[in-house]
């Protein structure tokens, strides 16, 4: 039988997108640990399917673990900051707009391109919007997901978090965050 390398690898990656997303669920409900010896049986029923091998099951667990996605400390198990990096989306997601304007503002220079260009990604993966050039805009209370953001890509020290109730640019940004954020 030949295996196609590229299929092979797109089926992990969609394994480990979706095993993380079930754990982001179930700990997103236990208060982002949970035991250890649990953490099978709770894959599991989040699953839903009576057939999951355990064996493959645990094997799955212990390669996010290996690969940095699973933090396991005495008996507890929480997902790691490049784990929440990779379902961005999904936390972002779960938070409700709030009044205030939650503004990123970075100058990361050209010797640091490849971490520029990847936190930028992930802050447009949280919500935010482009109002200038280096001036991002999100109505979410989302500063722990750039802080994480910014520490995985090594690039903390160029950025400024803010948060503002009014602005003297309140209607350009309205205008720019309801035309690339329609209801």
């Amino acid at each position: 039988m030949v295996v196609n390398p590229k299929k092979s690898q797109e089926f992990i990656l969609y394994g480990v997108e979706s095993l993380l997303n079930i754990l982001l669920d179930i700990t997103a409900n236990a208060a982002n640990k949970i035991v250890q010896s649990n953490l099978t049986d709770l894959v599991r029923d989040e699953m839903q399917t009576s057939n999951v091998n355990v064996n493959k099951l645990s094997k799955s667990l212990y390669q996010l673990k290996r690969r940095g996605y699973l933090d396991v400390v005495e008996d507890s198990v929480a997902l790691t900051n490049k784990a929440k990096i990779k379902m961005v989306d999904k936390i972002s997601s779960n938070i409700n707009e709030d009044s205030k304007y939650h503004l990123v503002s970075f100058d990361i220079p050209e010797i640091m391109k490849r971490n520029r260009n990847r936190f930028r990604r992930t802050i447009k993966r949280i919500g935010f919007v482009q109002i200038q050039k280096s001036l991002w805009v999100s109505k979410k209370e989302v500063g722990e997901l750039v802080d994480i953001a910014a520490k995985e890509n090594k690039v903390g020290s160029f950025i400024a978090y803010f948060v503002a109730e009014y602005s003297n640019i309140n209607r350009h940004i309205s205008k720019i965050t309801k035309r690339d954020n329609p209801r």
